[in-house]
């Protein structure tokens, strides 16, 4: 079984190594990224396994948490704004200021 989801700029692959926690219910690979050392505490809560073996079902659950969690939200939208108005700004000051040199 090989998983994966692709997001911006990276993908995630969950095989048959990948596992969940106990107590706060992550799902993480068994085996460190480039050690191949098995993992001995949940990266999110420090819980000490034994880990919990993924199932598909559990992988997608990941995959939908995930996807919602990157979902933009008003605020975002309003930070945006706010940011590219600044920016409109900052540039009119500096074109004002050569324009006047």
């Amino acid at each position: 079984m090989k998983i994966s989801r692709a997001g911006p700029g990276f993908t995630v692959q969950f095989t048959e190594h990948g596992v969940i926690c106990g107590s706060c219910g992550r799902l993480f690979r068994e085996f460190h990224v480039f050690s191949n050392r098995l993992v001995e505490m949940c990266p999110q809560c420090g819980h000490r396994g034994p880990f919990q073996k993924a199932t598909a079902a559990d992988i997608e659950a990941y995959g939908r948490a995930q996807v919602e969690r990157q979902r933009l939200t008003p605020s975002d939208w309003v930070k945006a704004i706010v940011g590219l108005i600044i920016c409109v700004g900052i540039a009119l000051m500096i074109a004002r200021w050569v324009v006047d040199a």
